[in-house]
């Protein structure tokens, strides 16, 4: 059962995600992600990594991040006792000033040291097509 000390914990780890990387503190990626967490970012152009270590190296040889991650909007859904779907929204400010938006979806699973994503899964916000003319 999640209970609500669960689900603030979730949503303290998803605050914690934009800190990390916006402080570029990515020693700590291991506070963020299982050792088997998978993180795909495949809809964002980029590929699927497996590891908490390997998606620090990712993030210290990428020069994509935005200057500051805002999260929102979070959902979470329980799945088992310790584990929990989650959603939500995400908003980057790049070094151009320009906003965008993406969508994280995934799980994350309790450990002996809390909360942790086991799958993280970001694809970018599209302006969806416009209806068909009735006219």
């Amino acid at each position: 059962m999640i209970t609500l000390e669960d689900k603030l914990s979730i949503h303290e780890l998803v605050a914690l995600y934009g800190h990390v990387i916006d402080e570029r503190e990515l020693h700590r990626t291991d506070e963020l992600f299982t050792d088997d967490a998978v993180y795909d970012v495949c809809a964002a152009g980029g590929e699927r990594h497996v590891g908490a270590a390997a998606i620090e190296a990712l993030w210290r040889t990428t020069s994509r991040h935005p200057l500051a991650h805002h999260a929102t909007n979070l959902i979470v859904s329980p799945r088992t006792g310790d584990t929990a779907d989650y959603v939500f929204k995400g908003l980057g400010v790049g070094f151009r000033k320009r906003v965008g938006s993406l969508t994280y979806r995934g799980c994350c699973r309790r450990t002996p040291l809390g909360w942790r994503f086991q799958l993280m899964v970001v694809s970018v916000r599209e302006p969806p097509p416009l209806a068909p003319s009735t006219s």
